[in-house]
């Protein structure tokens, strides 16, 4: 029996082709005569440069760049075999996860309980206020 397994990855925890070779493994060890094919998917966002390049036989490489924040950020590009065609993500090369990571972190922290105690001086009343980030 033939089987293809062609899902999209799981943002933030399993890439397209982790989680179909996972379902890869299942699959031979209760089928173990079945021939089975993972083919990646994306829909342009993460794990697109991934599951193109892998799809046509490419091969990953990183490179170190500069992210939006001046830091070095690492991230994964593809050459396909004919060595002349690269496959980009800007968002990999941008850094866009660890703007949205410092970001949502921020978000977080606002919404954490530290309340700042603000008293006026005629006053018995106090307001207690989340710092926002």
């Amino acid at each position: 029996m033939n089987i293809v397994i062609a899902m999209d990855s799981f943002k933030g925890s399993l890439s397209s082709i982790e989680a179909g070779t996972v379902i890869k493994n299942t699959i031979e060890k209760v089928m173990p005569d079945a021939d089975v094919r993972v083919c990646p998917l994306a829909d342009g966002g993460e794990g697109t440069v991934e599951a193109l390049t892998l799809g046509m036989g490419g091969a990953l490489e990183t490179i170190t760049v500069t992210g939006p924040l001046g830091k070095p950020v690492k991230c994964v590009y593809g050459i396909l075999a004919d060595s002349q065609t690269a496959i980009i993500e800007m968002s990999g090369a941008a850094g866009i996860t660890l703007v949205q990571s410092l970001w949502a972190q921020k978000v977080y922290r606002s919404f954490a309980p530290s309340p700042t105690l603000l008293s006026f001086q005629h006053s018995k009343r106090a307001l207690f206020k989340s710092p926002v980030m």
